[in-house]
């Protein structure tokens, strides 16, 4: 009998042809490869995996200044359709989308309004207190709000001039 075990009684078994070393090394990626792959993969991610929150950050201000743009315009438009002497300097508030609330509940912005005489160089006192009947200057404090009213916020200044019609 053959010393070689047979598949098959009476036929001899023929040895598979073995592959050359150098042909197995060519055909995959070795360990050392495929472990500095992964390495250099998972930095890269974890570079911009830290770019997240800075981009996070830059869209909420981007967001916000849209938003106290939107306010300035819609109370610039209330100033000019509102009669002169009745100019109010209440405290207004807004949702995070600009729209008036009617509370500060719910507010995500806090807005003040200041009456300031306007002043104009090369006036007199008397000229400035009868152009101050004429022109007003409104000051517009806004400030973000986080649920309750924080007075740690930064308040962002805008300033009109409204004339009496």
């Amino acid at each position: 009998m053959n010393s070689q075990h047979s598949t098959q009684p009476g036929r001899p078994v023929t040895p598979m042809p073995r592959r050359s070393r150098s042909h197995s090394a060519s055909a995959g990626f070795t360990l050392v490869e495929v472990t500095l792959s992964i390495g250099l993969l998972s930095f890269s991610l974890l570079a911009l995996i830290g770019l997240v929150p800075s981009g996070l950050g830059a869209l909420r201000d981007s967001l916000d200044q849209t938003t106290r743009a939107q306010i300035v315009q819609r109370i610039s438009n209330d100033l000019a359709l509102t009669d002169f002497s009745t100019i109010s300097t209440a405290p207004i508030y807004f949702d995070q989308e600009g729209q008036t609330l009617r509370s500060s509940t719910g507010a995500h912005y806090r807005v003040d309004l200041y009456d300031t005489a306007p002043t104009l160089p090369g006036l007199t006192d008397t000229e400035q207190a009868g152009l101050h009947s004429q022109l007003k200057c409104i000051r517009i404090g806004i400030q973000r709000t986080e649920g309750e009213l924080q007075s740690a916020t930064t308040v962002h200044w805008y300033s009109l001039q409204v004339a009496k019609r």
